[in-house]
């Protein structure tokens, strides 16, 4: 059996500080859900998404220098996620989620039609 769309936030200004928090909870959960015969999608499913400003991600470098880890693999970094139906990006713009939507078969465009 496996869990399903569990998400983990942290915030801090400090990168050492975000990857040991985020390691950390995630082996935690991850020794509970196998104590309790669950299973969790390291490979395709279990991945990381760190938000800020266009400005703040490019001058700090986070997202290329921050290692999260979970049973000794790397997660997997990304710039967008579904969670629940809805895509977020990492600047909370939603541009991700209204261009999934208008793509979708039977939707018309979002904009009035004048």
């Amino acid at each position: 059996m496996y869990a399903d769309d569990g998400v983990f936030f942290f915030s801090s200004c400090s990168v050492s500080e975000i990857e040991m928090k985020l390691s950390l909870d995630l082996g935690n959960v991850y020794q509970w859900l196998k104590r309790n015969n669950l299973l969790l999608n390291k490979k395709t499913e279990t991945g990381c998404l760190v938000f800020g400003t266009h400005q703040t991600l490019r001058m700090s470098g986070v997202a290329e220098e921050i290692s999260v880890t979970l049973d000794g693999a790397p997660a997997k970094f990304s710039t967008v996620f579904k969670y629940l139906g809805v895509m977020i990006d990492n600047h909370l713009s939603f541009n991700e989620h209204v261009n999934f939507v208008a793509g979708k078969p039977g939707i018309r465009s979002l904009r009035p039609q004048c």
